[in-house]
């Protein structure tokens, strides 16, 4: 009897661990393989992949997780991915730490990000500002806007989701990147309103499509030390613009202006 008691408790502990759901502190929801439950219940230890879900519509999957209870802070590792379902935002990463406290996210290592089912960020150890709705990072990232198909690559970015203003700093974007002749920026510096299409830069290159003028010989390019765009139209201050053919020594000729405006339907510069 005593023997066949004790099996049944064994019986039940394996079922325990093997299929674990806990909610902790009422924030999150545990459904993992294998769990170890530590200092009194305020250390968790998850492993053999699993889930994470919370009550705001997060969910984070990965390989193993450990969880202070105390500080509130979910450490991630392996495979791991961190969607915001209501919000429609994917970050995947090897490693995240999850401060539920301040609702900060951090990657460590190669990121990879889904926003709005339009934009993909490539980055390194990226920080999410959950409330804020900011992302930044201050390492090499690259973007695509795939709804504009525009290709964007800065050394450092601070992207605000909710506006979609992107700030960054030695920026190079290339417009309808996908295509065989498009058109190529530089900035120093720059502000993108990708919700309005428009932007205001310092110290701006502009290489223009090579078919810009119907002679495929020619390299046009533009030059100013600012720059403000809307509507397609692009204002440059102090410009300076050639459409020689690019090579080692100054081409043969340029156009100096306080202001240069180029307007990209019109294919025009003024």
């Amino acid at each position: 009897m005593i023997n066949k008691l004790l099996s049944l408790i064994i019986i039940s502990l394996l079922s325990y661990l093997i299929n674990f759901s806990v909610n902790a502190t009422e924030q999150f929801n545990f459904d993992i393989s294998e769990i170890e439950i530590l200092e009194n219940g305020n250390k968790i230890i998850g492993s053999k992949r699993g889930k994470i879900t919370t009550n705001d519509g997060i969910i984070i999957n990965a390989d193993s997780f450990i969880f202070d209870k105390i500080k509130n802070n979910l450490s991630a590792k392996g495979n791991v991915i961190f969607i915001d379902e209501i919000n429609d935002y994917r970050i995947s990463s090897g490693e995240i730490n999850y401060d539920k406290k301040e609702e900060i996210v951090y990657t460590k290592g190669d990121t990879k990000s889904e926003i709005y089912s339009r934009y993909n960020i490539n980055t390194e150890s990226l920080i999410f500002l959950k409330n804020e709705k900011i992302i930044n990072s201050n390492n090499k990232t690259t973007i695509i806007d795939n709804e504009n198909q525009t290709f964007y690559k800065l050394k450092k970015f601070n992207f605000a989701l909710k506006d979609e203003l992107l700030k960054g700093h030695e920026i190079l974007v290339n417009l309808n990147y996908n295509q065989p002749y498009n058109d190529k920026l530089f900035f120093e510096s720059a502000i993108f309103d990708l919700k309005n299409k428009s932007f205001i830069a310092k110290n701006i290159e502009l290489s223009l499509k090579k078919d810009i003028f119907d002679n495929l010989d020619n390299d046009p390019r533009l030059k100013g030390v600012s720059a403000t765009s809307e509507n397609e139209i692009t204002k440059i201050k102090k410009g300076v613009f050639t459409s020689c053919k690019n090579n080692d020594g100054c081409p043969p000729w340029v156009i100096t202006a306080k202001e240069i405006t180029h307007d990209k339907v019109k294919k025009q510069l003024i």
